[in-house]
């Protein structure tokens, strides 16, 4: 008989790190990303506890602050980064379709995409609600985009682990809408707020987040 074929594995190609699956250096790719705009609004915390200078520019000096603005610019890095980082993985999975060995990588991209999304996504909320919490002009914008980003999340493959952020995200915005609605509605903003909490709570009673959620109580009109 003769000898039985064997398949020799492909050595990895210049570049690429040794066993370098495309959909593993994609999502290094994103973290890298992610990990960068986190560094950027690390001194947020500082900014917001600093006192506002009569005279010298208020709110709107604070908001011009390097580290506000660097905030800023990470929040629409993070939206780019998915659009740019599929764009490339579709450029490559094009390239390679040739090769018998990747038939499945249009299958891999479209489990991925959903994935990538919704850290994408969250991301971004965590950026917004950094920058309302460190004041500026453009708060009411924050509140709504990140409540924006939010949205369907959980429809997009969140992993089950990062559900209960997301529920706790959702409170924070909401609650923060209340604190700054319009006096006729204030009261009636506040008691969804609780009413959510409370939902909340029985929704995940061990979570990490549970203490945070019950004080944001507090901090309701």
């Amino acid at each position: 008989m003769p000898p039985q074929p064997r398949l020799a594995p492909a050595l990895p190609s210049t570049g690429e790190p040794s066993g370098g699956d495309p959909t593993d250096l994609l999502l290094r790719r994103i973290d890298a990303a992610i990990r960068s705009r986190d560094q950027a609004i690390a001194g947020l915390g500082a900014a917001s506890t600093r006192p506002i200078v009569p005279g010298r520019g208020g709110l709107r000096e604070i908001a011009e602050q390097p580290d506000i603005v660097a905030a800023k610019g990470g929040r629409d890095v993070a939206r780019e980064s998915l659009r740019a980082a599929m764009a490339e993985f579709a450029g490559r999975s094009t390239r390679h379709s040739t090769d018998p060995l990747d038939q499945a990588r249009p299958a891999v991209t479209a489990r991925q995409a959903p994935v990538l999304a919704a850290a994408n996504r969250l991301a971004i909320a965590e950026c917004c609600r950094d920058l309302v919490a460190a004041g500026g002009d453009h708060v009411a914008n924050d509140l709504a985009d990140g409540l924006a980003a939010l949205e369907r999340i959980e429809d997009l493959g969140l992993d089950r682990a990062d559900r209960p952020k997301v529920a706790y995200l959702r409170l924070w915005f909401q609650a923060e809408q209340a604190r700054r609605a319009e006096p006729a509605v204030k009261a009636e903003a506040a008691a969804a707020v609780r009413a959510a909490i409370a939902a909340f709570l029985l929704t995940w009673p061990t979570s990490d987040l549970g203490p945070a959620a019950q004080a944001i109580t507090s901090t309701l009109p």
